[in-house]
Order: C-alpha cells, then structure tokens, then sequence
C-alpha cells in the first residue's frame, strides 16, 4: 500500500510538472504569436506611410508645377 500510494504521488507531480510545462509552452507561443503579429503591424503601418509619403510627394510636385507654369 505504501509504494502504491508513493506512485500515485509521482504521477500526480508528473501531471502538475506536465501542465506547468504545457502553460510555459502555450505563453511561450502566444508571446511569439504576438511579437508576429507586431511586425506585421509595423510593416503595414510602414507601407501606408511610404505610400502617403509618395502621395505627398507627387501631389506637391505637381502643386508645384501648375504654379510656376501659372506665374
């Protein structure tokens, strides 16, 4: 009775050992998932500032043009 009772205890750290290792892995990949997610973002976030940028650029080129033509 004695043995069985102590694995039954080895078992049931095994099992805490084995969720604890598993919640450590599930942050671990909710963390990379997120920092993904970040980059995406920022690349995004980038290419609508570079395509406002251009924008910009053509519009004040063009705003430019027209004036010096009309004066």
């Amino acid at each position: 009775m004695y043995i069985h009772t102590d694995m039954q205890k080895d078992r049931e750290t095994d099992r805490q050992g084995g969720r604890q290792a598993g919640s450590l892995a599930g942050r671990q990949a909710c963390m990379q998932a997120d920092r993904q997610t970040d980059r995406q973002e920022d690349r995004q976030i980038e290419r609508q500032t570079d395509r406002q940028y251009n924008i910009f650029c053509h519009v004040t080129r063009h705003n430019n043009i027209t004036l010096n033509n009309k004066c």
